[in-house]
Formats: structure tokens, C-alpha cells, sequence
């Protein structure tokens, strides 16, 4: 049931106020958990994701970048290029913590890694 899995991301995700390196783990591995039984990326779980773009903890905007790297593998090239990329846009144009934007850096690596469209390759080099 939606409702039911929404509420369990919510708080998958609101569990820890400010997650240390291995509770994001945690949670991360809850995503991946949760990417490959349900496949439904784009409607619940990134929903999630953003919603957490602008936290005012860093520890929390620390999450939503290393959850789009190890994510990368798992979801669907079309989200890769377009919901994945922007979300990580973002976060590198408005974020000024230098922990996030270097955890931003690093899951655009990835994603670099992942790109077959040369257009969206060269979106993710600019």
C-alpha cells in the first residue's frame, strides 16, 4: 500500500535528527533495500530525498548526496539524467557546507560513471 510505504520513508528518513557516518549508512542501505523490492523511485522515495535538500542540518543534506550516489546503481537510467541530476545541481549551486558539496562532487563522479547520453554526460562534466 502507498500510504503505508510512505509513512515508513518518512521515517526511514526523519529517524535520526543529524545521522552520523554509519546511520546514514543505515539508512542508505534501507534505500537500496527499498529501490530494489519496490522500484518505485521516482513516486516515493525521492520525494523523500528532496524534501531534505534544504534541511538545516548539514548531517541531513550530508544524507540526500550520498543517498543519489549509492542510489545511481539501482534506479533507472532515465531518473539518473534527469531526477537524480537535478537534485545534485541543486545541492551544488545553493549548498555552502564543504562536507556536502564535496559528498555532491563525489556521487556526480558516479553518476558521470553511469551516463551512456553524451548529452547528459556533458550536463554532468559542466
Amino acid at each position: 500500500d502507498y500510504k503505508e510505504r510512505d509513512k515508513l520513508l518518512k521515517i526511514l528518513f526523519n529517524l535520526i535528527k543529524r545521522p552520523d557516518e554509519s546511520q546514514r549508512q543505515m539508512i542508505m542501505s534501507g534505500c537500496i533495500a527499498f529501490t530494489k523490492l519496490n522500484g518505485e523511485v521516482e513516486a516515493e522515495l525521492f520525494p523523500q530525498i528532496w524534501e531534505q535538500i534544504d534541511n538545516k542540518y548539514y548531517e541531513r543534506r550530508l544524507l540526500v548526496a550520498e543517498s543519489c550516489g549509492v542510489l545511481i546503481p539501482h534506479i533507472p537510467p532515465f531518473l539518473r539524467g534527469s531526477l537524480v541530476l537535478s537534485v545534485l545541481t541543486q545541492m551544488l549551486q545553493s549548498d555552502k557546507g564543504e562536507s556536502v558539496r564535496e559528498a555532491v562532487v563525489k556521487s556526480l563522479g558516479i553518476l558521470v560513471a553511469f551516463t551512456d547520453d553524451i548529452n547528459k554526460f556533458k550536463q554532468c562534466w559542466e
